[in-house]
C-alpha cells in the first residue's frame, strides 16, 4: 500500500466534521483497495485479536499468582498455615 494515500485519506477525514463525508472519503478509499490488501489487513487483524487474547490470558495467570493460586487449584481457596 502507498502511505501516501493512507496519509491523504487520514487528512481528508480530518479535515471535515461531518460524518457523511467522513463516510464517503473512507467508502471510496475501501473501495479503490486491492483484494490481496484487504487480505492482508484481515490477517493483521486476527493477528491482533490473537495477541490481545494471548495478553488477557497472561493477564488472568498473573493475577492468579499474584494471589497465591496456581492454575491447578483455582477453585480451591488458598489456606496459609498458622
Amino acid at each position: 500500500m502507498d502511505y501516501k494515500i493512507l496519509v491523504k485519506v487520514y487528512q481528508d477525514i480530518g479535515s471535515t466534521t461531518k460524518r457523511l463525508e467522513k463516510t464517503e472519503i473512507l467508502a471510496k478509499f475501501l473501495k479503490k483497495l486491492k483484494k490481496e490488501e484487504l487480505k492482508l489487513q484481515k490477517e493483521q487483524l486476527k493477528f491482533l485479536k490473537e495477541m490481545e487474547y494471548l495478553q488477557n490470558e497472561s493477564n488472568k495467570i498473573n493475577v492468579l499468582l499474584n494471589i497465591g493460586m496456581s492454575q491447578d487449584d483455582e477453585n480451591e481457596p488458598v489456606v496459609h498455615a498458622q
